[in-house]
């Protein structure tokens, strides 16, 4: 019974992706942002309201996630860019400030994704947060193969399994 419905959805996702192919980048990125909020409303069983607490927690966190933007337009030192060679040149005192600053920088980035998470279970309930990161992983691994498709990676086939 479940199969239909995603079978629909499959298809509308991929005929709305054929006319996504000739939209400028910004328009592709909208949609596919459209795409993946009905995708994720629909699997989580989410409300309007609910979908609207739930993009309200993500937008306010977005900027605190991305960082700041006036540092991520500075060029990178060298050091942040490794390679067998620079790993090579440094001193043990210039890998471990390395090392530092990368679990400086994934702490936060910990301590920002519970947050999220905290005020999405405070404000939806642990349930639906739970199908929330779900079908972010269902929408993820679809855009993949849908990806991997065009570039011809995996040869386009038809799930004659969810036929029966």
């Amino acid at each position: 019974m479940n199969k239909i419905p995603f079978l629909l959805m499959s298809g509308l996702a991929f005929i709305s992706s054929l006319s996504i192919s000739a939209q400028p980048a910004r328009a592709k990125m909208q949609e596919l942002k459209a795409q993946k909020q009905a995708f994720i409303q629909k699997e989580a069983q989410l409300t309007d309201a609910e979908m609207k607490t739930w993009l309200g927690i993500q937008k306010a966190n977005r900027p605190e996630r991305r960082g700041n933007t006036s540092e991520a337009n500075l060029p990178k030192p060298e050091l942040q860019r490794l390679t067998q060679t620079s790993i090579e040149s440094m001193t043990e005192t210039q890998a471990e400030a390395v090392l530092t600053e990368r679990i400086s920088k994934a702490e936060k980035a910990i301590a920002l994704r519970k947050a999220s998470i905290e005020a999405a279970r405070q404000q939806l309930g642990a349930k639906k947060v739970l199908r929330i990161q779900l079908a972010e992983k269902q929408w993820r691994r679809e855009l993949l193969k849908k990806i991997k498709e065009q570039r011809g990676e995996i040869p386009d086939q038809e799930d004659t399994d969810d036929l029966n």
